[in-house]
C-alpha cells in the first residue's frame, strides 16, 4: 500500500517520485525431496506516479461510547 498525503501538483512535471525495494527470502523443495535456502534476492526501481487528488475522511471525537 502506498499512501500519499498531497497531490503531486507541486512537483516537477506534476508526478511524485516513488522508490520501491523488494527483498525475497528463497527456500525450495525439489522433486527428489531435497530442500534448502538460497541467498536473499533484492531488487529495486524508481518510478513516478501522478497523484491527482487526495480524499480524506475527517472524524471528530465524540463523548458517545
Amino acid at each position: 500500500m502506498i499512501v500519499f498525503d498531497r497531490s503531486s501538483a507541486h512537483f516537477k512535471d506534476s508526478v511524485t517520485p516513488v522508490d520501491v525495494k523488494v527483498s525475497y527470502a528463497i527456500t525450495y523443495t525439489a522433486t527428489d525431496g531435497a530442500t534448502g535456502t538460497m541467498d536473499t534476492h533484492t531488487t529495486s526501481a524508481t518510478t513516478t506516479i501522478p497523484v491527482a487528488e487526495i480524499q480524506t475522511i475527517i472524524v471528530r471525537p465524540t463523548d458517545e461510547p
